[in-house]
């Protein structure tokens, strides 16, 4: 079972801003919002810095990414007094998040009806404790890379059953993993690797070796990767067609990965995939709750 990151912290928080909603209502300003907070915050002894400069915590972080509330040194808190939520405030958040390499955020927003704050948890945050973030916690997802469609594949959270997700245009996945890893609770990343029959890499190894970078940079995840020969074969005769398939596909190479026996070494990468033969699970969550 899944651990709650920072429970009794969050939970205090949410108890606060269900408080403040209390009072003001939902049609006030963020700063109105922000004051009946923060007064709160210095009723109950809770440690905070308002409208916190992420630069503070890292300098190396963009200059001007601030946020409303900086939580006990643990969570990042930003309100809002809109509609809803948009995919931009949960990019934003995650954007403070990794630069102040910080687990959780939370996003509140007052106009809604019924308040329920987003949690948004890092990908990337390094707590320098292995112990914390053992095991498989969370879900993976798997990819069949291709020129012009990816196929996407994601497991259940005790990542022992595979299933088809979705197939993108490489714009899409590009867009879209983010919230893709965000949403889903991704902790581990899946991607096929092409070999010819002989088991010998080729010019479309090197291709998704490249791809493979791109992924580990963009989601801060480490990409394992899977021999895909199998796939293709399971694929290469079903009905439907090719664009069919890339999902199937996908789900096959997590699948086998998720079948794999765990003292087994399961990657091969060589020239263009900076070996790496190891079997250990990537510990880092990055999660929309």
């Amino acid at each position: 079972m899944s651990r709650i990151i920072e429970k009794d912290l969050s939970y205090q928080i949410t108890g606060l801003c269900f408080r403040v909603q209390r009072k003001l209502g939902r049609f006030c300003r963020e700063r109105q919002y922000c004051d009946e907070f923060e007064d709160l915050l210095k009723f109950e002894k809770v440690n905070y810095k308002r409208e916190y400069n992420i630069v503070q915590l890292n300098p190396k972080s963009p200059a001007g990414n601030k946020v409303d509330f900086y939580i006990a040194q643990k969570i990042l808190v930003d309100f809002k007094a809109k509609n809803y939520i948009t995919k931009e405030d949960y990019y934003q958040m995650l954007r403070y998040l990794f630069g102040a390499n910080l687990e959780l955020g939370m996003i509140v927003n007052f106009r809604d009806s019924h308040l329920k704050p987003k949690r948004v948890l890092n990908s990337a945050f390094n707590s320098g404790n292995s112990d914390s973030n053992s095991g498989n916690s969370g879900r993976a997802l798997g990819i069949d890379y291709g020129e012009k469609r990816i196929g996407l594949a994601i497991s259940d959270e005790s990542q022992v059953l595979a299933r088809e997700l979705t197939i993108l245009s490489p714009k899409e996945f590009w867009k879209q993993i983010p919230s893709i890893i965000g949403q889903h609770q991704i902790t581990t990343i899946v991607l096929g690797w092409p070999l010819n029959m002989s088991g010998e890499e080729t010019e479309k190894t090197k291709e998704v070796a490249r791809f493979k970078v791109q992924v580990e940079s963009k989601t801060g995840l480490k990409v394992e990767v899977m021999d895909e020969r199998l796939s293709s074969a399971m694929t290469k005769n079903l009905p439907g067609g090719d664009k069919n398939k890339d999902s199937l596909a996908a789900q096959i190479i997590l699948q086998n990965y998720l079948n794999r026996p765990k003292s087994t070494n399961y990657t091969r990468m060589t020239r263009s995939g900076n070996s790496d033969n190891s079997d250990n699970d990537s510990g880092h969550s990055d999660r929309y709750e």
